[in-house]
């Protein structure tokens, strides 16, 4: 299994103009470096290695399989779901294939997304390679104002840590224990 992401947010949960307003800063000289504590403040709790093992803005993935699987579903690992654009597979001559959207439907909450088999579909033979199915989907609250305010909340703690205390603070969430209590409620545990 490989997971990758296609497609990057288009913005950051919090704006330059919220993240200023929250260090009290009043002028633009700083603009650069805040924008730029935002962004790894972001990537700290963003995406397949962030802290939440979540997809805050918008982003598009795709999960590569070696075949499909033995189950009648496939699990899709970054929550929340919002769609699935494809399911491709190489069929038993290697040719790519589009596996029908008839034969599937896509099942999503905010905890767990998953593309399951209607119950009179089976998935196709695949040709035995790497990279053999791949599912492109799309992943996220939304906009930057629809992710979660608890979220949005401990991002500006973050970079106003990371703003007071340059280089001098672990790079670590759970640090500081109201950026820590904040996130807690959206954290996902990955069990191998």
């Amino acid at each position: 299994m490989q997971l990758n992401l296609i497609a990057a947010p288009a913005t950051q949960p919090v704006t330059l103009e919220e993240a200023k307003l929250h260090l009290r800063v009043e002028h633009e000289v700083e603009d650069t470096l805040i924008s730029g504590l935002i962004a790894a403040a972001v990537a700290e709790i963003d995406g397949r290695h962030g802290y939440l093992r979540r997809a805050l803005v918008t982003q598009t993935w795709e999960l590569t399989l070696s075949r499909f699987p033995a189950a009648r579903r496939i699990v899709l690992p970054m929550p929340p779901l919002q769609s699935v654009e494809s399911v491709k597979y190489y069929d038993g001559a290697n040719n790519e294939q589009t596996f029908d959207a008839d034969n599937y439907e896509v099942v999503g909450t905010d905890e767990q997304g998953f593309v399951a088999l209607n119950i009179v579909s089976s998935w196709p033979a695949t040709y035995d390679r790497e990279k053999a199915v791949t599912v492109r989907f799309v992943a996220g609250y939304g906009a930057a104002a629809s992710v979660p305010a608890n979220i949005r909340q401990a991002i500006l703690l973050r970079v106003g840590d990371l703003y007071i205390n340059r280089g001098d603070m672990p790079s670590d969430p759970d640090a500081n224990l109201a950026v820590k209590r904040l996130l807690a409620p959206s954290r996902r545990v990955v069990l191998a």
